[in-house]
Order: structure tokens, then C-alpha cells, then sequence
């Protein structure tokens, strides 16, 4: 799965260097094995973000992919990185279309005002369309490197615990978060069962 996601990656424009940051020697050598850059850490990040900032190097822009989005589309980043550098806001993300009532907390909803600026984002179940925008949060921040810096200078926050949900500690700072809404996006693996729908996805996707 992390090699689709690399693929995909690869294929943005917008991107100029990638790099697979991870503490786990097996994901180091299966990367290594497709020819992904890897930069190995066995410290223990507390989740994706901080682990991207240690490997950033001297990106101005760094973007943070999950390797959950086996059906990742680089003209999503791309919406996303441009989306961050026309608002000048500190950090943007993707949003698809969600289906209510949606009570599954594998499925985290992210709500948007004016201009596309993130309200709340939950694992919360949510029946009803709320008065703000609501979308089906998928996992790829885009942070200028001002940005990036000071989160990790800022430390957990206790949302970002409670709900597992390291986007939360930068809403909570007040950081200026952008939500992209992007369509046809790939279901992303949370649990085992995620898997098969993904694959069909794909397998649509490429026909």
C-alpha cells in the first residue's frame, strides 16, 4: 500500500522532493525496494506530523500523506499545496463528500466556514447536516514551514489525545486551517476491513 501511495505522490507536480519517514526497519527496506527515499527514525513520534517535521529538511512546504490513501490523486495535493499558498494560511487539508448519518468514529468529519476555514474536526457520529460545511476528512496536511515548526513546539493538546486526532492540536492553537473539497477521492484503510473497498475503488478508478 505505502508504494501506490508513493506512486501517486510522485506523480504531483507540485512536489518536488519526496521522502518516507519511519521508524520501522521493514517499511525502511520495502520502500528502499521501490526506491523510495527513506529517512529511518526509531524515535517514538507521537503521530505523522511530528514525524514529518524531523525529516523535512529545507522544504518551505512541507506536505504530510498518510500511507492509509492507496488511492491518493496527485491533482488532490496539488489543490491542496496551491490552496495554502493563495490563502496564505498556516496549513490546508482535503475534504470529500460524506454520506449522513455517519456514526462510524473510523470516519473523521471536518466542518469548514467562510472561505473553506476549519471549524472542528471529530470522530464524533453526526446525524444531521450541520448550518457549517461537513466532509469526510482525508489524511494529508499541507504545513508552511513556519507552521510545522510550531506545532511541534506546541505539544499534544488534550483533543488531539482524546480523539486521536493530531490535526486538532493545531485548530486549538488557532492555526489557520484550510479544508480543500475534492471529489472521487479513494476510501481510506483504517481498519482490515477497509481494504476490500479500497481496492474496488481502485480498480474503477483505472479502467
Amino acid at each position: 500500500m505505502i508504494e501506490h501511495v508513493w506512486r501517486a505522490a510522485s506523480r504531483c507536480s507540485r512536489v518536488d522532493a519526496l521522502t518516507i519517514a519511519t521508524g520501522d526497519p521493514e517499511v525502511a527496506k520495502a520502500a528502499q525496494h521501490f526506491g523510495g527515499e527513506v529517512h529511518m527514525d526509531r524515535s517514538p513520534y507521537p503521530n505523522g506530523t511530528e514525524r514529518s517535521a524531523a525529516a523535512k529538511g529545507a522544504a518551505d512546504i512541507v506536505v504530510v500523506i498518510q500511507a492509509d490513501q492507496p488511492g491518493l490523486n496527485p491533482m488532490h495535493l496539488s489543490a491542496a499545496i496551491e490552496a495554502l499558498i493563495d490563502s496564505g494560511a498556516d496549513m490546508a487539508t482535503l475534504g470529500a463528500p460524506l454520506t449522513l448519518p455517519c456514526d462510524s468514529p473510523h470516519v473523521v468529519k471536518c466542518l469548514s466556514g467562510p472561505h473553506g476555514r476549519a471549524l472542528n474536526f471529530t470522530r464524533s457520529s453526526m446525524t444531521h447536516p450541520s448550518t457549517s460545511a461537513t466532509h469526510r476528512h482525508l489524511g494529508v496536511y499541507v504545513y508552511t514551514r513556519e507552521a510545522i515548526e510550531r506545532y511541534v513546539e506546541l505539544g499534544a493538546h488534550r483533543r488531539e489525545k482524546r480523539e486521536d486526532l493530531e490535526q486538532l492540536r493545531a485548530l486549538e492553537a488557532g492555526f489557520d486551517i484550510r479544508i480543500v473539497e475534492v471529489h472521487d477521492a479513494c476510501p481510506a484503510v483504517d481498519t482490515p476491513s477497509g481494504v476490500e473497498p479500497a481496492e474496488r475503488w481502485i480498480s474503477r478508478s483505472i479502467r
